[in-house]
């Protein structure tokens, strides 16, 4: 089957997102891994969308990555399927790379025979380089004088029939003692590849230079060189993406470079082969050019592929014991029963030699031969072969054509038999060594090696396979064809004598003598060089245990690894893996190497075993920023430094002894909250808020309680509580530079810039408080930890001092590291509680029995609550603060479970799933406290069944002081109060994983008062709160006063029953503007029964659109809405869960996501230069601007839609019918509808607004049907397949497994979005623009200037020039500053009441935000009024909605999803119209730029002025 690499990309990165909460930022964490080769993806673009004509077919690639992503790692049967479909020659885009894959033998015969020396080339791999002496041997030798030279050496020296005969002792020496090796095993299995490995490798080293290894030495030395050559050849065979895409090689992006360059090293030592070549002095250039260039070529070339070889022929002729059976008569009448095999006998075997050329048909060593390059461009079978192309001669392929030969698939070594194939490569139906120049220089000796060794196993032995084994033929790809699974089989000695063999094998060592005396003269110096040889190799290359390989894992994508396949739910996502590929496994994180482990013995070899190794950190980019460059507790390498900190928490801050001493001041602030939650009896309480705000108070007052107090320290709480927020959020955040350390420098996404922020907001509050402690010294002493920090750092330690540095960076780690960990565990262990009454309910009478009803706990409490201490435990064993722990880093490559973990890998201890272990734990999912009342269970982490707080050297160091304040807070909690759910709300215990875990839903509760709370303790928290209660009282009064009327905004006074409905004037926004005035910037506006809230300040606006984000993310429908088709159920006015989540996906990484926007790019130019050609007609005439440019929008986003596009006449017209209904539907959507002001009308809809509305849908029902039913057609016809939105969309809705399914009501209301949404705010900006221009002549001949110079007079403006041009975009942005689009943008409507700049604003009320008054605020902008673009020159602001000042696509959850495409849109019209024109008004006539308010702003008068064509060329214009 073929594959579609768009649809592989597609499903691949939507199956992402669905699983993803990651979102924007995922999206540009993945995005910004291409900046680095920015231009290379354009050039590429534009070469994929106009593909060189002559290429041959081929399937059609993705931007940038070509065919890459559709590749089956078996290439040679994938290119064979690949030919069925696009012919004999194809072409595949491979990264920057042209491949050509060959497979007939016509085409075969133009490369290698016809057009031979322009194919003589190599592309050569960066792996192949490095593993060949940078590409001088042999294999990789451009086609010239030095590969001339090799050749030569090769062919007429070293493997020369005299040089080969010369050595044939060596060669009978290895194969005898193979043949003594199998009869040592006779009857046991045996692994035939693996020992034919060994027999090939002693028997090339032998002849290379005399060397051989013997007994334990042999297997062992054997086994390392082996794994040597099979790591060289599966880095050879493993996609490089430095291959793809050379200008990134430099960096080394996956490490091939770097292991090869590291095998190289282990297989040829350089100063062994120079002390070789000196010992031949009179033919010193000679042996450099064996031992340097084409010994390594000897020995990695010719032990896999020979070994292999023999490997299937064993294994085909044990599938076909008739072949067998026939081979070994043969063999019994030229050698007969009582003699050993010699290779002079091989030449009479004419039946072995067709079993070995018919192994090599089926099975060629090189698959796809190796790589050639053709060094200028050329025509093959009429098409175009690229210079500098990987050209791919599919051997394979053409050795199995059933065109060729009869049965191709079936094992027949009598096709051969007619003598007529050989290995020449001159038939193009069969050529296993290739053919022309590069044919195999080794031909000769694989041809001889494979006959001798095959003859003598045959000869020698029966064979089978062991007991209940099947044999499996099955490939495996790589630069060389490997049996997927090894051949292991039993045999026996019956067939020849015996004692042939034992007597051959014994006395091998005597036959060596004998053998050398006849050798030529010059190979006599081999003696001596074999002893010096032996020692040279015993000495440097000593025989090293295999080393073992990386854990198994999921298979991932070139550069990116399993990035994309990464769900947000980390803990989860590693135990459903580990399921699958066991308890420690593999993850390759971009770059970083990823180990995880989930199992109680792999974490203590981890934690215990290899504790010192694994001491480490591998510092994120952002830990580092905030970590005073990780010299902290958690990040510092394990060393001295790291030590002395340890030493400081543990035995000075954090010790029995410091933490009794500042017990006060948490026993302070558990008070406060306990008096808090008493005066909220009754009331829902955000408990984990609560919680967070107990303990970063306590940790604060520990820190520096004695040093800032009253007002001053709420002020810092609430500092410190908004940034380790933004830290931690920072810190869980997915950074590309973590990923790619190499791109770190450029810090894409700006986490490092904010860390840093956020970390000098840090430095400062520690600075303050620094300095008060410092003038403090000379008073009252008052015990906290700075006080502690402050004496050790004067007190100093020559060895190790601690610095000021070191103080903040612990000052840090106690802030950040103890506050959101301890309160998450609170939240979750009474989130348990309420889940399981009997549990809360024994709590709370353990409690009362030790406690007393009449008495508050006091923490002397919790030492005698063995339950509470269960229950504790039983929380941190389902929700681990950590459940991955602080990753760990090895020091150095170790052993792990039998694996290797490579130095510097990033290892996670997944002790959530450890904690859920069903082999571990009875029912583990169960909430069962009473597991842990045996207290065998600790903290320590000495039982890997059980180490929330981890273990070893790196195990937490604040557990004493976390185990004190969990219990306190919690046995308070509890003893204080009853607990529950408000009513109709269910207790939702799913995770949200992050650095820390959190709840997903934070648990909102009632507190009520407990039945063992007496009037003591109310007593006790009245008195705390009498301040509080005396402000409540006058409060109370105050609102009596007011006739109970909340706290509202200041406004205009109302009439009675319409409020301030009959004062609004037409222009919204301007009379807002002039209310906000008198009033102040957040006000509020009675309209009938609905509380309406305006917002006309940046800072009232940021609280809204960011701190209140989720409580505003909602929209308050007008009625007109409902009374739609599709009943609100669109992006606009859907509320804020799941569905709106679901459409938002869909628009922001589906529809309108940069790579969907650049596929239809060509859509977008057709529909501009067709309004520049319409222009163009009307050279020197009046036209309606914003008219031509809504048709042109209106076109560009059908297309976009579903494909379709108006032309000509129908152009015309029915773009003027679809304006119609889109003005319309604003028109409906900005008139006031008295439903909207008295809900209780809205039945009679007394306007009919609602039954216009209902038609006007109506009419986009009906063409939205006609559209989706033609599409539907289209498919089920299986017509050509036309990419556009609504594809999309019809497959999104047929997805079965969606959790929230995108119905057909969706769909339409989508579209309707597109169409409504896109058309009237796009086209009006670019009119407002042109007026703006036309208005201003400097700033529009400042414009057609830059237009010039970027694009040129002689050219069209393209949408790749826009990025360049930023003035332009300075003037898109002042026309939005300006003339926003949505002047008071899409109401908001919040879902509870809140606060807002001091004021309530009322759940359900109506919010309107005033951008456009906020962008002419005249304390934000100077000359507000005035049209001045270069305001924006120094590139500050942008569309994000992070600055409060310039927001006009809006901000927060509800920013406008179409950003992207707006800008591209209007960016493009406006350059093209400037670019290609000159433009002004009809004579007479004014300009004018005043507005006509809606939902969306309009010029109240039309833009009509005259074009003047600008360029030279009229061509231009066409």
């Amino acid at each position: 089957m073929i594959l579609n690499p768009t649809a592989t990309f597609c499903d691949a990165w939507s199956w992402w997102w669905k699983g993803s909460n990651a979102g924007d930022e995922l999206a540009r964490v993945l995005l910004t891994s291409s900046a680095t080769v920015l231009v290379i993806s354009w050039l590429l673009w534009m070469f994929m969308r106009k593909p060189k004509a002559g290429l041959p077919p081929g399937p059609r690639g993705l931007p940038l990555v070509g065919n890459l992503l559709s590749l089956d790692p078996e290439l040679h049967t994938y290119f064979a399927s690949l030919a069925h479909s696009y012919g004999p020659i194809l072409t595949l885009w491979l990264g920057k790379k042209v491949g050509i894959v060959v497979t007939s033998p016509a085409m075969a015969r133009a490369v290698l025979k016809d057009q031979d020396t322009t194919f003589a080339n190599r592309d050569v791999p960066v792996a192949g380089k490095e593993a060949a002496y940078g590409g001088s041997d042999i294999v990789w030798t451009p086609y010239g004088p030095e590969w001339r030279m090799l050749r030569k050496v090769c062919v007429r020296e070293m493997l020369s029939n005299t040089s080969l005969d010369s050595v044939y002792a060596l060669r009978r020496r290895e194969i005898r003692q193979t043949i003594g090796y199998f009869y040592s095993r006779a009857g046991s299995p045996v692994h035939v590849g693996e020992q034919m490995f060994l027999a090939v490798l002693n028997v090339i080293t032998s002849m290379l230079w005399g060397g051989t290894v013997k007994g334990e030495e042999r297997v062992s030395l054997g086994a390392e060189f082996r794994q040597v050559v099979a790591e060289m050849t599966e880095l050879l065979g493993m996609p490089n993406v430095s291959d793809f895409y050379p200008g990134l090689a430099r960096f080394d992006l996956q490490g091939i470079r770097e292991k090869m360059k590291g095998l190289a090293l282990r297989a040829n030592n350089a100063e062994f082969y120079q002390t070789v070549a000196a010992i031949h002095k009179g033919r010193i250039h000679y042996q450099q050019c064996v031992c340097v260039n084409c010994g390594q070529d000897m020995v990695v070339g010719g032990t896999d592929t020979t070994s292999n070889t023999i490997e299937f022929a064993m294994a085909e002729m044990m599938k076909k014991p008739d072949v067998m059976k026939k081979a070994q008569h043969e063999l019994d009448t030229v050698v007969g029963k009582d003699n050993m095999v010699e290779e002079s006998d091989t030449h009479r075997l004419p039946y072995l030699n067709s079993v070995m050329k018919e192994a090599l048909r089926l099975h060629p060593a090189l698959p796809l031969l190796v790589p050639h390059c053709p060094s200028e461009t050329c025509t093959i079978g009429s098409y175009t072969i690229p210079k500098g192309a990987r050209v791919f001669v599919n051997v394979w392929a053409i050795h199995r054509d059933p065109s060729i030969w009869e049965n191709p698939l079936e094992f027949r070594p009598e096709r051969f038999l007619d003598g007529k194939w050989d290995y020449s490569g001159n038939d193009f139906n069969y050529f296993p060594f290739g053919s022309g120049r590069r044919i195999c220089a080794g031909t000769a000796m694989a041809e001889r090696m494979f006959l001798f060794s095959l003859a003598s196993l045959l000869h020698s032995f029966d064979w089978k396979l062991p007991e209940g084994e099947e044999l499996d033929l099955t490939e495996k790809f790589g630069i060389l064809l490997n049996i997927y699974t090894p051949l292991v089989v039993s045999n026996s000695y019956s067939r020849a004598n015996s004692q042939i063999i034992f007597t051959m094998s014994q006395l091998m060592s005597h036959s060596l003598q004998s053998s050398y005396e006849v050798m030529p003269e010059y190979l006599s110096s081999a003696i001596v060089l074999l002893s010096l040889s032996w020692f040279a190799w015993i000495l440097l290359k000593r025989p090293k245990r295999r080393r073992p390989t990386l854990p198994p894992g999921p298979r991932g994508f070139p550069l990116v690894g399993n990035l994309l396949s990464i769900d947000p739910e980390l803990h989860t996502h590693f135990a459903t893996l580990s399921r699958t590929y066991g308890p420690i496994f593999t993850l390759w994180l971009g770059k970083k190497v990823g180990i995880v482990v989930s199992s109680p013995a792999l974490a203590k070899e981890v934690l215990r075993d290899n504790d010192t190794t694994f001491a480490n950190r591998d510092v994120p980019v952002a830990a580092r920023e905030v970590a005073y460059g990780g010299s902290d507790i958690v990040w510092s390498p394990y060393g001295p430094e790291w030590r002395m900190l340890r030493k400081v928490c543990l035995r000075e801050m954090l010790s029995n002894t410091s933490l009794d001493s500042v017990y006060t001041n948490r026993r302070r602030e558990v008070r406060q909250t306990i008096g808090y939650l008493y005066r909220h009896i009754g009331l829902p309480v955000n408990v984990g808020e609560q919680l967070f705000l107990t303990i970063l108070n306590v940790i604060t007052n520990m820190l520096w309680g004695g040093t800032i107090k009253g007002e001053e320290r709420a002020e810092v709480g609430a500092e410190f509580r908004k940034v380790i927020t933004e830290i931690t959020e920072l810190l869980g955040m997915p950074n590309i530079s973590d990923f790619y350390p190499g791109l770190a420098r450029f810090d894409f996404q700006g986490i490092r810039k904010q860390m840093k922020g956020l970390a000098q907001r840090f430095d400062k509050i520690f600075e303050a408080m620094i300095d008060q402690r410092k003038k403090m010294d000379d008073g009252k002493e008052s015990k906290d930890f700075l006080q502690y920090l402050l004496q050790l750092k004067e007190e100093g330690d020559t060895k190790m001092p601690l610095t000021m540095t070191h103080v903040k960076a612990l000052l840090m780690d106690m802030v950040v590291g103890g506050t959101d960990t301890t309160a998450n565990t609170i939240e979750f262990a009474l989130a348990e509680m309420m889940n399981k009454p009997e549990v809360m309910r024994k709590a709370q009478q353990e409690l009362e029995a030790v406690v007393g009803k009449d008495n508050i706990v006091e923490e002397s409490h919790i030492h005698n609550l063995p339950y509470l201490h269960a229950t504790m435990k039983e929380f941190l064993r389902l929700h681990p603060a950590l459940p991955l722990l602080v990753p760990h880093c090895p020091s150095e490559t170790c052993t792990v479970g039998g694996y290797m973990v490579p130095k510097g890998a990033r290892v996670f201890i997944n002790v959530w799933a450890i904690h859920r272990d069903p082999s571990i734990w009875d029912s583990p999912l169960e909430f069962r406290p009473e597991r842990f009342l045996d207290a065998k269970w600790d903290y320590t982490g000495s039982d890997f069944s059980y180490f929330p707080f981890g273990s070893g050297r790196r195990i937490c160091a604040g557990t004493a002081m976390a185990e004190r304040m969990f219990l306190f807070s919690l046995a308070s909690l509890v003893h204080s109060f009853e607990w529950e759910m408000p009513q109709g709300v269910t207790i939702n215990l799913l995770e949200k994983c992050g650095i820390v875990l959190k709840k997903r839903v934070p648990l909102i509760a009632i507190p009520t008062p407990s039945n063992s709370v007496n009037d003591d303790l109310a007593k006790l928290v009245l008195t705390l709160a009498l301040v509080s209660l005396t402000i409540l009282w006058y409060t109370w009064i105050f609102i009596n006063s007011k006739k109970r009327q909340p706290p509202l905004p200041p406004g205009p006074q109302g009439l009675p029953v319409v409020g301030n409905l009959l004062s609004l004037q037409p222009e919204l926004h301007s009379y807002f503007a002039s209310l906000a005035r008198t009033y102040g910037p957040v006000l509020t506006l009675r309209l009938g029964k609905k509380v309406c809230v305006v917002v006309t300040s940046p800072a009232a606006a940021r609280e809204v659109l960011k701190d209140h984000d989720a409580t505003f993310a909602n929209r308050d429908v007008p009625a007109v809405t409902r009374a739609s088709e599709y009943g609100a159920c669109d992006i606009v006015w859907s509320p804020s869960g799941p569905e709106w989540r679901m459409l938002r996906k869909v628009c922001v990484r589906g529809m309108l996501s940069s790579p969907t926007l650049d596929a239809v790019y060509s859509i977008r130019r057709d529909e501009i230069h067709t309004t520049i050609g319409y222009f163009y007609s009307q050279a020197g005439s009046p036209v309606n601007v914003g008219e031509q440019l809504f048709l042109t929008v209106l076109n560009v986003i059908t297309n976009m839609l579903w494909g379709g596009t108006i032309q000509g006449k129908e152009r015309a017209s029915i773009g003027e019918e679809f304006r119609e209904v889109v003005a319309l539907v604003t028109a409906q959507l900005g008139k006031p509808n008295i439903s909207d002001f008295f809900p209780a009308l809205e039945v009679f809809d007394l306007q009919g607004i609602k039954k216009q509305m209902r038609e006007v849908s109506m009419r986009f029902d009906r063409m939205f049907d006609t559209i989706i039913d033609q599409r539907l057609k289209a498919d089920a016809d299986g017509g050509k397949e036309s990419k556009d939105f609504l594809h999309v969309l019809l497959q999104l809705k047929d997805e079965p497994n969606a959790k929230t399914p995108l119905t057909m009501n969706h769909l339409k209301a989508l579209l309707l979005d597109m169409v409504v949404g896109g058309t009237d705010t796009t086209s009006n900006t670019v009119e407002f623009a042109i007026a703006e221009l036309m208005n201003k002549p400097e700033v529009m001949g400042k414009a057609q200037k830059e237009l010039e110079t970027v694009v040129g007079k002689g050219n069209r403006v393209e949408e790749h020039h826009i990025h360049k041009l930023p003035y332009l975009y300075a003037v898109m942005k002042e026309v939005l500053r300006l003339h926003p689009a949505l002047p008071l943008m899409v109401p908001h409507c919040p879902s509870e009441s809140s606060i807002v700049a001091g004021y309530t604003i009322p759940k359900g009320s109506r919010i309107f935000v005033n951008v456009w008054a906020i962008h002419r605020d005249p304390s934000v902008w100077k000359s507000p009024s005035e049209f001045l673009p270069e305001r924006f020159l120094d590139g500050n602001v942008d569309y994000s909605g992070n600055n409060f000042d310039y927001f006009p696509f809006g901000s927060g959850r509800r920013i406008c999803a179409g950003i992207a495409m707006a800008e591209r849109v209007v960016m493009f019209s406006l350059a093209s119209l400037l670019h290609s024109f000159n433009w002004e008004l009809p004579e007479g006539e004014k300009l004018d730029l005043s507005e006509k308010f809606g939902i969306v702003l309009k010029k109240r008068i039309p833009l009509v002025a005259i074009p003047t064509p600008r360029l030279s060329d009229p061509t231009l214009y066409q």
